[in-house]
């Protein structure tokens, strides 16, 4: 018999670490969503050997299941350190200074030790199911002119088990434009005294590729091997002066800053809610000029970032929220 029909404003997505990954966990916080996809995966293998007919295939079977999807949404000052702490690796807490009780949660890749895996728990008229060993492959933060900071995971994760959900959602801090500085400078020592870029918008793309890896005698992935970690951008600016262009030309490295701050909130005694991404080395590639006759002029630049031996970074994320850390529950 078929079911109601539901929009997708009534699916809801909620993510939780684990403590021992591929073992689903429920969720620690609800994250609002405005897109949303997980879906089941398989890796079919067809028998085509001969039965003295010409048709193809006679039989075909599962040897792997899994979930491929992303999740995009606004960025708020508590969810988005689950997602970070799956893509950086370690997460490191300290009291911000002069309060007691806000944090800075900073994040750091891990080199040497998996990060910590995910389960995300999906609940909508239909069913809810949890999907264990929860790994993002990228993630983007998208920045525009007049809109909210938004950002995209890309997801794998193992094949979902039914569940019992309640449905919480977890209170944020939101971001909008107004509430972005982006820097550049010679040095890390540079920025605080740098200009503000006149930007038009961002987009900061994390990303960090993994293998499935399902061993002989099973369906579902045991791991999602993580490969090499990257980072690379797109910035959009007014074209009111060469600075940017004649740095981008000579592929000089530049530190850069992109502070997310939101100063209408105040947490604690006087502390902000912010995401402050740290970058010691970037190099930014030749400009492309948008010379529209009756607008005016736009440069694109695209970047990537660099290990900095020196800062011991590629890129560094700091988050200011009342949360102490991001671990298993």
């Amino acid at each position: 018999m078929p079911g109601n029909p539901f929009i997708g404003k009534r699916d809801s997505i909620g993510v939780g670490i684990e403590t021992t990954p591929g073992t689903a966990v429920a969720p620690q916080a609800w994250k609002k969503q405005m897109a949303l996809t997980l879906d089941p995966k398989t890796t079919v293998v067809q028998n085509n050997s001969a039965m003295g007919r010409v048709e193809d295939i006679n039989d075909s079977a599962v040897t792997e299941e899994w979930v491929d999807g992303s999740i995009n949404g606004i960025v708020g000052d508590t969810t988005i350190g689950y997602f970070l702490a799956n893509m950086f690796g370690i997460v490191t807490p300290a009291l911000h200074s002069s309060e007691t009780i806000v944090y800075d949660n900073t994040f750091t890749v891990a080199s040497s030790t998996l990060p910590p895996s995910l389960t995300f728990a999906r609940s909508n008229p239909v069913r809810s199911q949890r999907f264990a060993m929860g790994t993002l492959t990228d993630l983007e933060i998208d920045i525009k002119q007049n809109d909210w900071v938004q950002f995209t995971a890309t997801v794998t994760a193992k094949s979902g088990t039914v569940s019992t959900e309640t449905v919480a959602y977890t209170a944020n801090n939101l971001f909008t434009s107004k509430h972005v500085t982006i820097k550049t400078a010679a040095n890390l020592a540079g920025l605080a005294g740098a200009t503000a870029l006149q930007a038009k918008s961002l987009k900061l793309k994390i990303s960090r590729k993994a293998e499935r890896f399902t061993p002989l005698g099973g369906i579902d992935p045991v791991s999602f091997d993580p490969n090499a970690w990257g980072v690379t951008g797109t910035i959009v600016t007014r074209y009111t002066d060469t600075t940017l262009e004649d740095i981008a030309f000579a592929n000089t490295a530049q530190a850069m800053s992109i502070a997310i701050v939101n100063t209408d909130v105040t947490i604690g005694t006087s502390a902000k809610p912010s995401l402050i991404f740290t970058a010691p080395q970037v190099r930014l590639d030749p400009q492309t000029l948008d010379n529209k006759l009756e607008q005016t002029l736009s440069a694109t630049y695209n970047f990537h970032a660099e290990l900095n031996t020196t800062a011991g970074y590629m890129l560094q994320a700091v988050l200011t929220n009342l949360q102490n850390g991001y671990a298993h529950a």
